[in-house]
């Protein structure tokens, strides 16, 4: 049997550059009247804050706005998101274009385009 070649990295800092972006990107990250054009991180706390973009595992808004969210969940209430993908959402007093999420508890929500399933 023959070697195979193996696959190394033309600069072995690359490796260790994705495997450090992956680790912050699970960090908690909390943001109070605040505004930010992307915000990534594991669990995502906003308060009278503005996103352009946010990819979470679990984001929390409280009088925020988002335009696109991508978490596992949502949890937000007196909030706006333009589009939102999601696992599960929970949504109270909420703006939302589009939300596409698996689950949805939802009180006095105005949307344009919901699918759950």
């Amino acid at each position: 049997m023959g070697e195979q070649p193996h696959d190394h990295p033309e600069n072995p800092l690359e490796e260790l550059a994705a495997r450090l972006s992956g680790r912050l990107a699970r960090k908690p990250v909390d943001l109070h009247e605040k505004s930010a054009t992307h915000v990534e991180g594991g669990q995502i706390s906003m308060k009278e804050s503005a996103a352009r973009s946010i990819r979470a595992s679990a984001l929390h808004m409280e009088d925020s706005a988002a335009g696109y969210v991508r978490a596992g969940s949502v949890d937000a209430g007196e909030s706006m998101i333009g589009v939102a993908v999601a696992g599960n959402a929970t949504l109270r007093d909420v703006t939302n274009s589009a939300l596409v999420a698996r689950h949805v508890e939802a009180d006095h929500v105005r949307t344009v385009f919901l699918a759950a399933g």
